[in-house]
């Protein structure tokens, strides 16, 4: 079932909030003001008025995790107590769910080696990737991914948007990021706020590759569909929108 905002407002921060978050999709938020849409969600702060329903309840607590880069910090010295601190935070007791937690570390690239190191001697890319492997282990129905590709290399950020595609199939998943190139390629619907409420919202390719609307409500608009658009509007050449620019070279050169 989904999360459901319905004509929510918080003080003078948001006005009429009305939109839905499913899982089997990956949403993505973007815009103003977000830091609230966050708290209502993990219930750190209550609407003035209008409803958020979950599960079909209107005040069931929604089982959330904030997984942002901008929060890393560990509660233990090393890797393997740390890993004991949150199964016995989470309430695991079940031996085999160690199998799972080995292989869970391999899918996100972690070697089994890192379990017998300190935390400090991981490196910074294994200390953010360990993080994320923490906060996604344990049965969240809602996860809210913050900014999650900052300082990220290439192949880490594969390996992440290769899991994200598979966590939203059961989970709903929450990508609240200022940078729009990257909800324009990974995101499969979004949700636009400006002004204390909703702009746009629907398929992130409808909405972002409708560059007037954003031009004209100031909105950033991700650099492929703007290429699509100038190359429309300047040199008069109908192109398909693209999530990849070598898909929009192959078709400059069929129309040149």
């Amino acid at each position: 079932m989904e999360i459901i905002f319905k004509n929510v407002n918080y003080k003078k921060k948001l006005l009429d909030i009305n939109f839905e978050v499913s899982s089997g999709e990956l949403n993505a938020i973007y815009g103003e003001n977000l830091s609230y849409i966050e708290g209502l969600i993990t219930k750190k702060i209550k609407p003035t008025s209008g409803e958020i329903v979950y599960l079909g309840f209107k005040r069931k607590k929604i089982k959330s995790v904030v997984v942002d880069p901008s929060m890393v910090n560990f509660f233990t010295t090393n890797v393997k107590s740390e890993i004991n601190f949150y199964c016995k935070k989470n309430k695991i007791k079940d031996k085999s769910f160690k199998i799972y937690i080995e292989e869970y570390m391999q899918s996100l690239g972690l070697a089994k080696s890192i379990l017998n190191k300190k935390i400090s001697q991981l490196s910074s890319s294994e200390k953010y990737m360990f993080y994320f492997f923490l906060k996604t282990l344990f049965n969240f129905d809602t996860i809210i991914l913050k900014d999650v590709f900052s300082n990220l290399d290439r192949n880490n950020r594969k390996i992440i948007i290769s899991l994200i595609d598979k966590m939203k199939q059961k989970n709903k998943i929450i990508i609240i990021d200022d940078k729009i190139d990257i909800l324009y390629d990974i995101s499969d619907k979004i949700i636009i706020f400006k002004d204390n409420t909703v702009l746009l919202k629907g398929n992130t390719k409808d909405i972002l590759t409708d560059v007037e609307i954003l031009i004209n409500n100031n909105i950033d608009v991700p650099k492929l569909p703007l290429l699509t658009y100038l190359a429309k509007i300047k040199k008069n050449i109908k192109l398909f929108y693209h999530y990849d620019v070598r898909d929009i070279i192959k078709d400059i050169y069929k129309h040149v």
